[in-house]
C-alpha cells in the first residue's frame, strides 16, 4: 500500500518591513541582520541603519497622507447673472512625467559613502534641480551647484538631503503602493534627509573661518541651499532667516571693501561668469522676497533703513537693448529689489526719528531725515524711468523669442514678461486710500493671466497635475495679485483657477494658501456686486498675510473704506487653513 507523501510546504512566516534604509530606498529584500545588513556588505554598499520603531507607522484606517501641496478646485459660473459660489475641494495630483528640458551632466565621480547618497543625488540631479531653474535657462541649479558638490562636502550633504525630500514628496503623492508601506518608505527618505541636511549645517558653520574670497561664494551658497530646503520642509521663519543672511552677507560685502558701489559691483558682475550673473540675480531676488516677507507681516526692520542710507546713489548704464534673456533678467532683478527698498523706507517714515543718524543734535538729525526723505522720492522716481528704459531694451528679445514658441528664450522671455508687468503692480504709491485705483489696470492684470497660462497649460514643466517646487518663478504671487486686486470677475476667476490646477510653491509662496484666501476674498466682495462692478466700500486690501505652512493655515488681515470721504480702517483677523 502506497503511503501518500505530502509535499512539503515551503515554510511562511508574517511579513516584516523592518528592512534597512538603504534596501528600501533601492527596493529589494533585506535580511535585516544588524547593525548592517548582508545584502548591503555583499554588494559593497554601505549601509545605512535601521529606522527606530514607532507605532505610528501601524495605520488603523486605510486614509491618505495629506499632500504638502493640496490641490483645489474652484467651481464658479463665470456666466451666471448671480453672485458666484466659490468652493474649494481635494484632489490628488498624478506622478511626475517625464521631463521636456535637459539638465547638463555634472562632473563625473563625486565621493559617495552609499549607494543611497548616490540615487539621491541623481534625483536632485533629475527632478529637483529643473524643478528649481523654473522657467529659465539657466545651468545654477543643475550644473553649477552640482559641481560645487564635488569641492565642498557641505554642498554634497545638502543636495542629498534635498533629493531625499523630493523623493519623500514624490512617495507622498504616490498611488502605486500600499499606505502602510508608502508611509515605511515616506519615512526612510525623510529621516535620510534630516541626517545629510544637519551634517551640512555642521559643515556650513565651519565656513566663516576661511580666509579670501572663495568663502564669501560658498557662504552664499550654503545660505541658498539652507533656504531652499526649509522652504521644502515648510519652515517659512527658518527660511527667510537664511535668506536674509545671505542677503546681509552680499550687502555688506558691496557696501565694505568689496567694491566702493553697487554700480562697481555690477560692473564687474557684467564681466564676469554666467554662474556669477546667476547668483547675484538669485540674492536679489532674495532680498525683494524678504522686504514683502516684511511687508505682509507689517515687520519694521530699521537695518534696511540704515543699509540705504550708506548705500551709494546707485547709476546704471543699461545697454539700449539687451542681448539675451539672462542680461535682461539681471537688470530687472536688481531694480525691482531697489524700487521695493525705497518704498519701504516711505512705508516705514514713522520709524525715521528713532534711527541712529550719527549726529549730536535733535535739529541736525530732523534736516538728515528730511534730506533722506527727498532722495527716497528721487530715487524711486529714478526707477520708474528705468523701468521704461528697460522695457524698450527688453522689447526686442520678447518679441524675437515669441517666433520660436518653446523654446529657452520663449519661455525665460515670457517669464520675465510676467516678473515686470507684476512688479510694476506691485508699485503702486503705498499712500493711495481707494482700491479703485486698480481699475486703471485692468488690462496689465489680463496679460498677467493670459502669458501664466500659456506656460503653465501650454508649456509646463511637468505633464502631470503634480505638486512643483520652484525657487523664484513669480505665478504664485502675479496670480494671487491679479485675484485679490482686480475685480474684473473673469480674470480673477482665471487666476484662481490656474493657482488651483497648478498646484506649486515658489519660495515663500504656496499656491493652495494663495488660492484659499483669494477665494476668501472673492466671496466677501462680490456679496454686493452691481452689475459686475464691486463698489469701493465693499472691496478689501490684504494689510497682513502671516502664512503658516507647517500648520496650513494663514492669518489675514484685511481693511475696508466706506467712502471717499473717510479713512481706512482694519477689520478683525481671520484664520483660514486648507
Amino acid at each position: 500500500m502506497k503511503t501518500d507523501v505530502k509535499p512539503k510546504r515551503r515554510a511562511s512566516a508574517p511579513k516584516t518591513r523592518n528592512g534597512c534604509i538603504t534596501c528600501k530606498a533601492r527596493h529589494v529584500k533585506c535580511d535585516e541582520r544588524k547593525p548592517g545588513c548582508l545584502r548591503c556588505e555583499k554588494f559593497q554598499v554601505g549601509c545605512d541603519g535601521y529606522l527606530m520603531p514607532d507605532s505610528t507607522v501601524l495605520v488603523q484606517r486605510k486614509t491618505k497622507a495629506p499632500l504638502l501641496l493640496p490641490k483645489l478646485s474652484l467651481i464658479s459660473s463665470a456666466n451666471s447673472t448671480t453672485s458666484p459660489t466659490v468652493k474649494i475641494i481635494r484632489q490628488y495630483p498624478r506622478r511626475l512625467a517625464p521631463q521636456q528640458l535637459q539638465i547638463s551632466s555634472p562632473s563625473p565621480n563625486p565621493l559617495f559613502w552609499t549607494e543611497a547618497e548616490h540615487m539621491y543625488f541623481k534625483v536632485f540631479h533629475d527632478r529637483a534641480a529643473l524643478e528649481l531653474s523654473g522657467y529659465f535657462d539657466t545651468d545654477f541649479w543643475g550644473q553649477t551647484i552640482l559641481q560645487i558638490c564635488h569641492e565642498e562636502e557641505f554642498a554634497r550633504h545638502a543636495v542629498i538631503a534635498l533629493g531625499a525630500l523630493s523623493e519623500t514628496m514624490e512617495e507622498v503623492q504616490s498611488d502605486k503602493t500600499s499606505l502602510q508601506t508608502s508611509e515605511e518608505i515616506r519615512r526612510a527618505h525623510h529621516q535620510l534627509a534630516l541626517r545629510h541636511y544637519g551634517k551640512a549645517l555642521k559643515l556650513m558653520r565651519e565656513l566663516p573661518d576661511r580666509k579670501g574670497q572663495t568663502w564669501i561664494k560658498y557662504a552664499l551658497l550654503s545660505c541658498l541651499l539652507t533656504t531652499c530646503f526649509e522652504n521644502y520642509m515648510g519652515n517659512q521663519e527658518s527660511a527667510i532667516a537664511a535668506a536674509r543672511a545671505g542677503v546681509e552677507l552680499l550687502n555688506q560685502k558691496s557696501t565694505g571693501g568689496w567694491c566702493e558701489s553697487e554700480t562697481e559691483l555690477y560692473s564687474a558682475i557684467r564681466q564676469r561668469s554666467f554662474d556669477d550673473i546667476d547668483l547675484m540675480s538669485t540674492f536679489d531676488r532674495l532680498e525683494a522676497v524678504v522686504i514683502l516677507h516684511n511687508q505682509s507681516r507689517h515687520i519694521t526692520n530699521p537695518r534696511i533703513l540704515v543699509q540705504l542710507q550708506e548705500r551709494t546713489p546707485f547709476k546704471c548704464n543699461m545697454p539700449s537693448q539687451f542681448a539675451t534673456v539672462r542680461e535682461a533678467r539681471m537688470y530687472c532683478d536688481f531694480h525691482v529689489k531697489r524700487a521695493l527698498a525705497w518704498q519701504t523706507f516711505n512705508s516705514q517714515r514713522a520709524s525715521l526719528a528713532d534711527l541712529d543718524w550719527r549726529v549730536d543734535e535733535q535739529g541736525t538729525a530732523k534736516l538728515k531725515i528730511e534730506e533722506f526723505s527727498q532722495r527716497a522720492e528721487a530715487e524711486f522716481e529714478e526707477y520708474r524711468g528705468a523701468r521704461e528704459k528697460w522695457y524698450q531694451a527688453f522689447q526686442p528679445v520678447f518679441e524675437s523669442s515669441r517666433k520660436d514658441p518653446g523654446s529657452k528664450d520663449f519661455l525665460g522671455a515670457s517669464m520675465l514678461m510676467i516678473q515686470y508687468v507684476s512688479s510694476n503692480l506691485m508699485c503702486v504709491p503705498p499712500e493711495e486710500e481707494s482700491e479703485l485705483i486698480f481699475d486703471q489696470y485692468t488690462l496689465q492684470y489680463h496679460t498677467l493671466v493670459e502669458l501664466s497660462r500659456e506656460l503653465l497649460e501650454t508649456f509646463p514643466r511637468t505633464k502631470a497635475r503634480k505638486a512643483v517646487f520652484s525657487f523664484d518663478d513669480g505665478f504664485v504671487a502675479s496670480l494671487f495679485s491679479a485675484a485679490t486686486r482686480c475685480r474684473d470677475r473673469d480674470i480673477r476667476r482665471q487666476a484662481i483657477k490656474l493657482l488651483v490646477g497648478h498646484p506649486r510653491r515658489e519660495g515663500l509662496w504656496d499656491s493652495a494658501a494663495a488660492a484659499k484666501v483669494a477665494c476668501w476674498l472673492v466671496n466677501l466682495e462680490e456679496e454686493e456686486m452691481l452689475d459686475g462692478f464691486v463698489p469701493e466700500s465693499s472691496r478689501l486690501r490684504i494689510e497682513k498675510m502671516d502664512t503658516n505652512l507647517m500648520e496650513r493655515k494663514v492669518v489675514v488681515r484685511c481693511s475696508k473704506r466706506e467712502d471717499a470721504f473717510q479713512g481706512r480702517y482694519h477689520l478683525d483677523d481671520v484664520v483660514l487653513s486648507w
